[in-house]
């Protein structure tokens, strides 16, 4: 899709669906958990429909198809075998939700979300902060500071944290660039709202008195699920081998493809089901895994990938298309992005993102 043509008003169905998402699962949360499905849809026939009056249907179908398979595909299939080799895992033993407990349940997901994704990382420790403070009666701030720490900032460090990040690796970002260059912010973020946290909950705790319940359970921290852990690790060797085994492309109806790409989805697919096969049934009541969560997902990440295309494109026709202004405020007078200029100097041996190299693999697909 050429985005030099395009006004800002192509890019009013992707936000529309972003603020569906977030704001109808707050003031109407019934109506959205029975119909977000087709909330997403009408937001896709909101752009799909325009799109092929304006070009005709066969650029809608193009544009899907390239969608699907350069990034919603790869990007559902890292999800799902994380979703699923988590919830294989369950942490077991006695904790008492004390404001020193919860803090470092937090900073421990916070840890884990960069090694085995925020989505993992939300599914093994999410059961045991709720299970350490069902006796208390003030417990919201806990899993406000549990959706900061554990699913979103923990994941800034690799591509395995936030499957976005994944997409960016894919497209030619070293594995390690956002380790080495958002460590320092990822901790300063992350030591601040442990502290805060820790003062609420101190707070809190002074202001309940809680008494903790008798638990005839045993003491000792443990982990069931060994199995899945070792398939988490599988998953993180498939996405290290992307970045080192390039063994060409194949054309599949008009898309390059990378063979490591296709072999990647292929192995989590794999992984997925080998998880839900060997995992005991029990495990996963004791998880209260489903795969509700993970459909919903899949929908709704499959209508944000298709509302977003022509946003990106815009983005990509730099000066040329209807967002030059927002563009020229992160740009270079080259039109180069900002902090590629200033994190990977030519001289750099590192590694470099697609943006900050015009022969990257990914740029040469692209050409």
């Amino acid at each position: 899709m050429v985005g030099e043509g395009l006004s800002l008003l192509w890019a009013a169905p992707f936000a529309g669906l972003l603020l569906s998402l977030a704001i109808l699962p707050v003031v109407a949360s019934r109506f959205w958990h029975r119909f977000d499905g087709y909330i997403a849809a009408a937001w896709c026939a909101a752009i799909a429909v325009p799109m092929a009056v304006a070009f005709g249907p066969g650029l809608v179908a193009n544009v899907a198809w390239h969608v699907a398979l350069e990034e919603y595909l790869p990007f559902i299939a890292l999800l799902l075998a994380l979703y699923t080799t988590a919830g294989g895992v369950l942490v077991t033993g006695r904790l008492v939700g004390t404001p020193a407990v919860n803090t470092a349940i937090l900073a421990v997901g916070t840890l884990a979300a960069s090694v085995m994704g925020t989505t993992g990382a939300s599914m093994v420790l999410l059961r045991p902060l709720i299970r350490a403070n069902a006796f208390r009666r003030k417990t919201t701030h806990s899993f406000v500071f549990f959706i900061f720490l554990v699913s979103n900032i923990g994941g800034a460090l690799t591509p395995l944290g936030d499957p976005p990040l994944y997409l960016g690796f894919l497209q030619g970002v070293s594995f390690f660039w956002t380790t080495q260059h958002l460590a320092a912010e990822m901790a300063f973020c992350a030591v601040v709202l442990l502290f805060i946290y820790w003062l609420l909950d101190r707070r809190a705790w002074a202001a309940e008195r809680p008494v903790a319940p008798e638990h005839t359970g045993s003491a000792r921290l443990g982990i069931q699920g060994w199995a899945n852990v070792g398939l988490l690790g599988l998953i993180l060797l498939t996405v290290l081998a992307q970045g080192v085994w390039r063994p060409g492309s194949v054309d599949l109806f008009g898309v390059e493809v990378g063979v490591e790409r296709l072999a990647a989805m292929a192995v989590f697919l794999g992984i997925t089901i080998l998880s839900a096969w060997i995992t005991p049934r029990a495990l996963h009541d004791e998880n209260g895994f489903d795969w509700g969560a993970m459909k919903e997902v899949a929908v709704l990440f499959a209508a944000i990938f298709l509302t977003m295309a022509p946003v990106l494109a815009i983005l990509r026709a730099g000066s040329a298309g209807a967002a030059a202004g927002l563009v020229a405020l992160t740009s270079d007078a080259a039109g180069q992005p900002l902090p590629c200029r200033a994190r990977c100097p030519p001289s750099s041996t590192m590694r470099r993102p697609t943006c900050c190299s015009s022969t990257s693999p990914a740029a040469t697909r692209r050409r």
